[in-house]
C-alpha cells in the first residue's frame, strides 16, 4: 500500500509538456498551410514588427507550460480593422486562426491544436470609451454591430 502511494506521489510531480497536437483526438481540417506569401500580406497589414515568425515560445506555450503549440506565426494587429483585414484573407487563403488575448485560461483553450496562425490582442490595450454612470469601459478590441 505504502508503495503504490509513493509510486503515485512520484507521477503526479513529474512535469511534462502535452503537445496540444498529440493530446488532441482531432485530426487537422483541410486548412491551407502558411506560406511566405502570406507572410507578406500580414506584413502589409499590420506592419513588419507586428508579425512574428520567430522566438514563439511565450506564444505557444500556455502560462501553466502544460501545453504546447506548434504555431509559425503571430499576427499583432492594433486595431480592429486590421483584424477584420486579416480575417478576410485567413478566409478566402482557409488559414486556421487561433484568437490569444491574456494566455491565461486554464485548459489550453489559446494555444494552437496544429500549426494555426496565433491571433494575438496583446496590443490591443487602448480604452476607447469610458462611461462615468455606468462604469463600462469599451476597449479598442470591442466589436461592433453595424
Amino acid at each position: 500500500m505504502l508503495k503504490r502511494f509513493l509510486l503515485q506521489q512520484i507521477i503526479s510531480t513529474q512535469k511534462s509538456v502535452n503537445f496540444r497536437c498529440l493530446s488532441s483526438s482531432t485530426c487537422r481540417g483541410s486548412f491551407g498551410h502558411l506560406k511566405d506569401s502570406d507572410i507578406n500580406v500580414f506584413e502589409k497589414i499590420c506592419g513588419k514588427n507586428n508579425v512574428k515568425t520567430d522566438d514563439l515560445n511565450g506564444f505557444n506555450f500556455d502560462w501553466m507550460k502544460q501545453f504546447k503549440g506548434n504555431s509559425k506565426c503571430v499576427l499583432l494587429p492594433e486595431t480592429d480593422e486590421q483584424i477584420s483585414k486579416i480575417l478576410q484573407h485567413c478566409y478566402s487563403r482557409r488559414l486556421a486562426i487561433v484568437p490569444q488575448a491574456g494566455n491565461t485560461g486554464l485548459v489550453g483553450g489559446s494555444v494552437p491544436v496544429f500549426d494555426e496562425i496565433i491571433l494575438s490582442l496583446r496590443k490591443m490595450n487602448k480604452v476607447f470609451k469610458l462611461d462615468n454612470a455606468s462604469g463600462k469601459v469599451i476597449f479598442l478590441c470591442t466589436f461592433k454591430k453595424n
